[in-house]
């Protein structure tokens, strides 16, 4: 398992399962991994930073001509990354009944 960044690095989910309950019995197992990934946060922060960026710079030339778009476009795209860094993490999940597949990696034996 992978914690999702803010900014970077979506997060990660793994499953594997180790123990198997037939007829109230525990039989231990050892089975590969299902692993699901979050999506790119790239989008996201892009259109953050880019509409911080266009906005602030719009306010800063209507404001102060082009020395204040230049100052307005910084604090656009401060503020742009600062609010995708504040919003950004995204939960990764597996879908309700979405089937799963665990390969066996040692052999079960089952008392009969």
């Amino acid at each position: 398992m992978r914690r999702s960044g803010r900014l970077r690095h979506p997060g990660e989910l793994g499953l594997a399962l180790d123990t198997l309950i037939l007829n109230d019995k525990r039989i231990p197992l050892a089975t590969t991994s299902v692993v699901a990934h979050g999506g790119s946060h790239k989008k996201r922060n892009l259109a953050w930073i880019g509409g911080g960026t266009g906005g602030g710079a719009l306010i800063g030339a209507l404001a102060g001509g082009g020395k204040g778009a230049l100052i307005g476009s910084g604090i656009g795209a401060a503020a742009g990354t600062t609010t995708a860094f504040v919003t950004g993490k995204k939960n990764v999940t597996f879908s309700a009944e979405r089937r799963l597949r665990f390969r066996l990696r040692q052999d079960v034996t089952l008392q009969g």
